[in-house]
């Protein structure tokens, strides 16, 4: 119960006391070390763990508030850096060291899993059905098998990472944490 409420007052009060966010911000590849780098994918990643745990644990609780993991990873993907950030080190994922690569893989394939929210639904039933909010957003995108976000790693920096990774592990220069990034390659 302790434990619970620690998490709650750092993650669910409305006077969030983590600091990740202005973290991220602040990131930039010219301002800071690989090794700061390495330092806040590794706090995203124990901080995902541990509230993704809890609120495996708690489940069964009603007293205890439920903590949503998808919504955290949101409030994270706002920040622009987050993603340069998990760019910058899976192209230098040869020099990494193991668990490094597993936090990049952990955190890729949990954006890739992610399942978008569609706030045009949820803006449109919230209107009032004659407004001009609720018929603008009762369009349906052109895009409409996309239901994750997979899409975020649709980018150049990415697509080059992945085929050096590819590339290495064609000729056997892999190990283990990065095999899985060439199983999220694929």
């Amino acid at each position: 119960k302790l434990a619970s409420a620690m998490l709650e007052k750092v993650f669910l009060a409305a006077d969030t006391v983590d600091p990740l966010y202005s973290m991220l911000q602040a990131w930039g590849p010219g301002k800071h070390t690989k090794r700061y780098a390495c330092d806040l994918a590794e706090i995203v990643h124990v901080s995902c763990k541990v509230l993704d745990r809890d609120d495996a644990a708690n489940a069964g609780d009603a007293g205890l508030k439920h903590f949503d993991l998808a919504q955290y990873l949101y409030k994270l993907l706002k920040q622009p850096n987050t993603m340069d950030l998990y760019a910058a080190l899976l192209e230098g994922y040869a020099s990494n060291a193991p668990n490094v690569n597993h936090f990049v893989y952990a955190f890729l394939r949990r954006v890739a899993m992610l399942q978008i929210r569609d706030v045009r639904n949820a803006a449109a039933a919230a209107a009032p059905p004659s407004t001009a909010a609720a018929k603008r957003f009762a369009v349906h995108p052109t895009s409409g098998d996309i239901a994750t976000l997979e899409p975020l790693l649709y980018r150049v920096r990415y697509f080059k990472a992945f085929a050096a990774l590819l590339d290495d592990r064609k000729h056997g220069r892999v190990d283990a944490t990065v095999d899985l990034l060439c199983d999220l390659a694929r």
